[in-house]
């Protein structure tokens, strides 16, 4: 089960999913929605790893599906 916890602007934007991409699928908000820089914290049992992403960044992780299998792999990679 992991967890991710992303924080834009001070609002805390909480999902859990079987995996990183399962719980980067499940955010509920709209890309145009993000106005700002955001912190991601990814938490997967006992490991965490908390990474800073650009408001362009954040925006392709939300919309791109492409581009979100390839973050949740690097995300995946941090946490080993």
């Amino acid at each position: 089960m992991t967890k991710i916890t992303l924080t834009i602007l001070g609002e805390q934007y909480t999902v859990k999913g079987e995996s990183i991409e399962d719980a980067l699928s499940s955010f509920d908000f709209d890309w145009n929605e993000i106005k700002g820089k955001g912190s991601m914290i990814v938490v997967d049992g006992k490991r965490s790893c908390e990474k800073l992403y650009s408001m362009a960044l954040l925006r392709r992780i939300i919309n791109n599906k492409i581009f979100r299998r390839i973050q949740a792999k690097n995300l995946a990679l941090l946490l080993k």
